[in-house]
């Protein structure tokens, strides 16, 4: 990945590759001091406003991905993604082969998602067995589509032109960091689970003993086992970032 930026600039702009594919990505500026993107958008919340960047779950998850049998599984099917963000996975999975539904809350969604996923993609010839209004990107069959979704809200309250209960497989990276999304987003994905197909996630723990806002590994997968799902820890890697933290990537099934 390369990339530079300044105070002045409120947005930087990245070249990452992937699956043969160079996708240009805007994101974030993390040294900038405007005002957040979509501040004063209705939909604006600080929890979402995160959506803005790239977190280390999403770069290692790529770099489990790369050399994981799940590519294999993931080619020609249906994947719904939460907490999309910037669209960096979606947009690598759909070079990969995969049909990708990227989600997140509206003003991530109609802001850096849709302006990231327009711009490395291009409009379908002819409709493949993806999602409504997706896009084309790579050579590799797969496509790209995006979603508003709000964990809070009833999924069946929020189909518009595509069900995303009609993903073969979920996917999720670094979604949750606030104690009080744990259970909404738990109950968002359980409710996209297959009975015969996992879902995956990577997740860092960001929190500390004495954390009051910060969500912990113990209280996500208690969230999870109490709502009948299993886990399993797939890989674990050295966080790229943050000294002395890890990134886990699990798998996840009902039970």
């Amino acid at each position: 990945m390369n990339s530079s930026s300044s105070e002045d600039e409120a947005f930087i702009f990245s070249e990452v590759e992937g699956e043969g594919v160079k996708f240009t990505l805007q994101e974030e500026n993390p040294h900038s001091k405007a005002i957040g993107a979509g501040f004063f958008d209705s939909s604006y919340t600080v929890a979402g406003s995160t959506g803005n960047s790239v977190w280390e779950g999403c770069w290692v998850m790529m770099e489990f991905l790369k050399k994981s049998n799940l590519k294999e599984e993931f080619v020609g099917n249906k994947i719904v993604e939460l907490g999309s963000g910037t669209g960096l996975l979606g947009l690598y999975l759909s070079a990969l082969g995969a049909h990708m539904l990227c989600t997140d809350l509206p003003t991530v969604v109609t802001g850096i998602m849709n302006t990231n996923v327009t711009s490395n993609s291009k409009e379908l010839d002819v409709q493949n067995k993806g999602w409504n209004s997706a896009r084309s990107v790579g050579l590799n069959g797969g496509s790209i589509a995006t979603m508003p979704i709000d964990w809070t809200v009833d999924l069946a309250n929020q189909v518009t032109t595509n069900d995303p209960r009609d993903a073969d497989f979920v996917i999720a990276v670094e979604t949750v960091w606030l104690k009080e999304l744990i259970k909404p987003f738990v109950t968002t994905f359980k409710s996209l689970l297959k009975k015969d197909k996992a879902g995956y996630f990577a997740f860092l723990d960001r929190s500390k003993e004495t954390s009051t806002t910060f969500a912990s590994t113990s209280e996500l997968f208690g969230e999870f086992t109490a709502q009948n799902c299993v886990f399993t820890v797939l890989h674990t890697q050295p966080a790229p970032k943050t000294v002395g933290k890890t990134v886990y990537v699990y798998e996840v099934k009902l039970q």
